[in-house]
């Protein structure tokens, strides 16, 4: 399944989202991020959630790599000024979410990393 995107909702997206015209690093990578925590939207009343699974996964596997700022750890200011980002990212309770990372943690050390 394809990863469709929109930033329309987003407030001052051209500003957030944008610089001159190219999506920002963060922006696009944030994107794909949304498949990475289970939530496809961020909005007001889960943009503290969204941020709490991201920053749980960086602290767990490192932080995500933007395709041109290297490391670039996320902030809650950032997860707040892309509410009204929205994909078609699968959806995961917290529950899930957590299970997901737990698994991959045990993957990762049967494999020696």
């Amino acid at each position: 399944m394809a990863l469709n995107w929109a930033l329309t909702k987003v407030k001052d997206k051209d500003w957030v989202c944008f610089n001159d015209g190219e999506m920002k690093p963060k922006t696009e990578t944030l994107i794909f991020i949304t498949m990475t925590v289970g939530m496809g939207n961020i909005t007001e009343k889960n943009y503290k959630e969204f941020y709490l699974r991201l920053y749980m996964y960086e602290k767990l596997f490192g932080t995500f790599y933007t395709t041109t700022l290297g490391p670039n750890p996320y902030t809650e200011e950032d997860i707040k000024a892309h509410i009204g980002l929205s994909t078609n990212a699968n959806k995961m309770t917290r529950q899930q979410f957590v299970k997901g990372a737990l698994m991959r943690l045990e993957q990762e050390i049967e494999n020696g990393y």
